[in-house]
């Protein structure tokens, strides 16, 4: 039997994390998880809010901006081409 590489864990940390709230998802479960991420490294985090059509964006530096429906959002620094309507990632109704 060929013997099989060991698997390396990679410790870097995306710059970008996108979480997309369920109805089911506890405020506090998803602010612990957005911390968690800052905390290791990541740039920014998006949390995609389906129900009220919105996407808030934080920042490392803890900053947050929300964006609606009729808004753009840029993928700044972490992103720097990217722009979308928020709109456009919800089907219509």
């Amino acid at each position: 039997m060929p013997q099989i590489p060991a698997i390396s864990i990679i410790r870097v940390a995306p710059d970008l994390c996108v979480e997309v709230l369920s109805p089911h998802d506890d405020v506090i479960d998803v602010k612990t998880k957005i911390d968690e991420y800052l905390q290791a490294g990541v740039r920014q985090v998006w949390v995609v809010n389906p129900h009220l059509k919105t996407v808030r964006v934080h920042r490392i530096d803890h900053t947050i901006s929300q964006f609606t429906a009729t808004d753009t959002l840029m993928g700044e620094d972490v992103r720097p081409r990217f722009a979308v309507v928020v709109g456009e990632f919800f089907p219509p109704a």
